[in-house]
């Protein structure tokens, strides 16, 4: 259970939290720390709700709080614009190493192995950034009501063939992609089995747009637009949906998101977030 409240969280399709793109200025540890210090943080990416947490310095350390359960880790620096938490219970994914970026007054921090994990929060005037570095705010939305931005049930036309649904993907809006990206992955995820990207793999290929939106794909049908292509399909072999396979745990509590890359012409990750697609 505990592996699990750490564990999530989204990202991002319900009205998700904007993974945001920054600065790759490189700031101290101790100008990081103020920037957190007892501002209000919140912990995202895991299939239960946002939690609190709080930054304050104790007998001249600093430390984090997730306050709700009364948790709490040491800060300690790790490299560039980075910080390491190892302190809360051995079984909480939230221990690890964080990566700092900044987009106007708002901030966030982003777990380095599970990249899903985010906690963001309001800082102040922005870092001082080259224009070359620049970026707007990477963020997604869900476009059909009957999603309810992720929060909750999937809805009974997106979930697979074989429980009775119709295997449809949600319609998304995705915002602020950088400039320079020339494709969107989009990896549909169960985070309670299998691996990244087990319920579709697609490619959405970019000709210079900062907003897109992507229709919903079909799982009944071997048919994609043309600017969309379909990577290592999914992971159900006695499942007859094609490059697409909706939600398919058979009503067991599961928590299904997209994570959604920007990548430019080498492939190289240029933003990145997540949106939740809801339970079932």
């Amino acid at each position: 259970m505990l592996k699990k409240f750490v564990q999530i969280f989204v990202v991002s399709v319900f009205f998700a939290i904007p993974s945001v793109v920054l600065s790759q200025e490189v700031i101290s540890f101790d100008d990081l720390m103020s920037l957190m210090e007892k501002k209000d943080i919140t912990y995202t990416g895991s299939s239960h709700d946002d939690r609190p947490m709080k930054v304050t310095k104790e007998n001249g350390k600093w430390q984090m709080e997730q306050t709700e359960a009364g948790k709490v880790s040491g800060i300690v620096p790790n490299g560039k614009n980075r910080i390491k938490m190892d302190d809360y219970p051995s079984n909480w994914i939230i221990n690890g190493t964080w990566e700092f970026s900044k987009s106007g007054d708002k901030c966030q921090i982003a777990h380095l192995t599970e990249s899903f994990l985010t906690m963001y929060w309001k800082c102040g005037a922005p870092v001082v950034t080259s224009a070359k570095n620049k970026s707007e705010v990477f963020s997604f939305v869900h476009t059909d009501p009957e999603w309810k931005g992720g929060k909750g049930d999937v809805p009974e036309k997106g979930i697979c063939l074989k429980h009775n649904g119709k295997s449809w993907s949600p319609s998304l809006k995705i915002n602020g992609i950088p400039g320079a990206a020339k494709s969107i992955r989009l990896m549909f995820t169960d985070d309670d089995f299998g691996d990244e990207g087990g319920h579709g793999d697609f490619t959405v290929k970019l000709n210079g747009q900062t907003t897109i939106e992507i229709p919903p794909i079909d799982g009944d049908k071997d048919y994609l637009p043309a600017n969309i292509t379909s990577g290592n399909g999914h992971h159900c072999d006695s499942c007859s949906e094609g490059d697409y396979l909706g939600p398919c745990s058979g009503g067991r509590g599961h928590t299904y998101r997209v994570n959604i890359y920007a990548r430019d012409a080498e492939q190289e990750i240029l933003a990145k977030g997540t949106i939740l697609l809801g339970n079932f």
